[in-house]
Parts: C-alpha cells; structure tokens; sequence
C-alpha cells in the first residue's frame, strides 16, 4: 500500500471515530456569570448557568450551583461536586463580586488570575450586597449573565463604567498600584398588576478605586463622568451645565501627562471633544467647557486623594522619568504628585 493511500485511510478513521474524550452536550452546563462572597471565614463561589433543554417548547434551562470552602480552589472544587456534570467556563463573561470581600480583594483577584476557568477578558464588577442573591435577580433577560452582556453593549450611550479583569488586575497588584471596580446596582422595573414577579434593571454608574488589594475610596457619579473622560472610555456622554442646560459631548478625547522637575511636578490635563445642544437647543461653549473641566477635577481629585497617586499618570510617569528619578520610586513617594491637574480644553460647538 502506498503512502499515499494509507494517510487517506488513517485520515478517514479518524474522522469517523469522532472524538474518544467527547462529552455529550446533556452533560455539559455553560456558565455564564460567576458570583464571589465571604461568608464567615468561608468563600462561597456561585455559578450562573445555562444548557438545552429537554423539551423542545423551553429551548434552554438556567440555574445556579454553589461551592463553599475555606479557600478558593476548595470553594471552587465543591461546586464542580455539587454540578455532577462537565462545567464549561469558555463563555463566561461576567464576574461580580460581594461587598463582603472589598475589604480584602487581593487574593480574590490573584485566584481568579490564575484560574484557567476565568476569561481573562471577563467584565468584573463589585456588589454591595450578596453577589449571588445578585445572580439569582429576575430580569427581563433569559439569564443574569444576558442581562450584563445587554449592560455592556449599551454602556457607552448610558454613560456606564466597565472594566475587564486583567485592568483591574494590572491595576491592584504591586507597591502603589491602583485600578478601579464599576460597581453593579439593580432596580425594579415597572410591571403589570397580573405580572407575579419583579423585574430588576442593571446599571453600573459608580466606581470605587483599589488601591493595595482593597477598596480605598468610591467615586461619585459626577466623579466617575471624568473618569471615562481621562480613560477616554466614553465615544458620547450626556452633561448639564450649572443652568442645568443638558447638552451631548461627543468624540472626546483626553492626554494626561506629568511635566516640571522630580522636585516640583505639574500634572496637566489636556482635553478635546464637541458638544451639541439637545433638542436643537444652543449651547454656549464657555458653559459646557466649564461642566466638562469641573467633572475631569472631579475625578483626578477623587482618585488622587484617595491614595496620593493618580493611576493614570503611571504611564506617563514611567515614559517621563522626571530628572531621571525612577517611575517607581515616584509612585511610591505619594506627596509628589500635585493634588490638583491644570487642564487645557479646546471645546467646538455645532
């Protein structure tokens, strides 16, 4: 038998044996959303789930399996055990954490890190309250993990936060890291009388700073508006000016960089965008450049004062090297940094 030939068989048996270590479908349960708390001195793990069903009018079933322990992997070992079925974590895209751990994030962060089941990509959010009754929320999605990919997709046009868990673990580890954390919020939806249960709304308008592996301060709304803005995470954002004149800002983009000497630094903040009336309302530039400066002070001053160094220059001051003075010592030597940014706006009305 030629060579040729037999690589065509060897080729037609493997195709038609399939794959030895496959599992059926009916044994496999996709998660899609991942809760983490702290209950006592236990870590409790929830896992938001989704699989076929078996009938044909549901089309899909949904439900949650829990695994508690006093580690992580223990945590995450008994709720493999209670499932009994394959766990597939390919599509889980949002991670939320209970407020019962943001007292100490670090080793939470570290394991979800370095867990293989955990996209590194996953949108990661804080809950004050218990992050798997947050789970369990009715909404008027098929499933928890839906209703955040919903969050995400109209995010920018609600002038929501978001954040992925690699920026927020770049951002948490290390002498003088910072990141931040959006934190999820609910809220009931307007429903018929005939209809028996609530329906939540999620919305993600507020963050809090992480600095040293804990919660260091929480930003206001007004606060975390500046926040997309410096981040320039924001394609559009809705503001008021003092009058409260509502007016749309749109392609804004911002610089931040670190200038002076390593003595005497200077943080300046430089910011262009163009802003449009609503409603074909005129808008004066002067007023709508005073909002948008007093929403980028806002948010420099709320992360600055928090932990004495303002994460967004950290780019900047590696690249800088005031004097040659080492970035890292600079971040570490909080009194350095200026309390206060100079921001220069070039403002275009339409």
């Amino acid at each position: 038998m030629s060579k040729k030939l037999l690589s065509c068989v060897l080729f037609v048996c493997c195709m038609l044996s399939g794959c030895a270590s496959a599992r059926e479908l009916s044994q496999r349960v996709i998660v899609n959303a991942l809760a983490v708390d702290k209950s006592g001195e236990e870590y409790v793990l929830t896992a938001g789930w989704l699989t076929s069903a078996q009938t044909q009018d549901v089309g899909f079933e949904t439900g949650f399996f829990e695994g508690r322990g006093e580690t992580l992997p223990d945590a995450a070992q008994a709720l493999r055990d209670e499932a009994q079925r394959s766990l597939f974590f390919g599509h889980n895209a949002t991670v939320v954490l209970g407020g019962t751990i943001r007292g100490d994030l670090d080793p939470v962060l570290r394991f979800l890190t370095a867990s293989e089941d955990v996209r590194v990509n996953a949108a990661i959010y804080l809950f004050d309250g218990n992050a798997g009754e947050l789970l369990r929320t009715k909404t008027d999605a098929r499933s928890f993990g839906d209703a955040v990919e919903a969050l995400r997709t109209q995010g920018a046009a609600q002038n929501d936060v978001e954040a992925q868990l690699y920026d927020i673990a770049n951002g948490a580890f290390g002498a003088g890291a910072i990141g931040y954390l959006p934190v999820l919020e609910r809220s009931p939806l307007e429903t018929s009388a005939a209809q028996e249960e609530t329906l939540h709304k999620l919305n993600c308008t507020s963050v809090v700073v992480v600095c040293g592996g804990r919660v260091a301060s929480t930003l206001s709304e007004e606060q975390t508006q500046g926040l997309l803005l410096l981040e320039n995470k924001a394609a559009q954002l809705r503001l008021e000016t003092e009058s409260c004149e509502a007016f749309l800002l749109e392609e804004p983009r911002c610089s931040l960089c670190v200038e002076g000497t390593a003595e005497a630094p200077r943080v300046v903040i430089r910011f262009f965008g163009q802003v449009r009336g609503i409603y074909k309302k005129d808008i004066s530039v002067e007023a709508a450049e005073a909002a948008i400066k007093k929403i980028l002070a806002a948010a420099y001053s709320g992360c600055v004062g928090c932990a004495g160094v303002d994460f967004f220059a950290l780019s900047e001051i590696a690249e800088n090297a005031l004097d040659g003075r080492a970035a890292e010592r600079l971040r570490a030597d909080a009194a350095a940094m200026p309390a206060r940014a100079e921001i220069y706006t070039e403002i275009h009305g339409s």
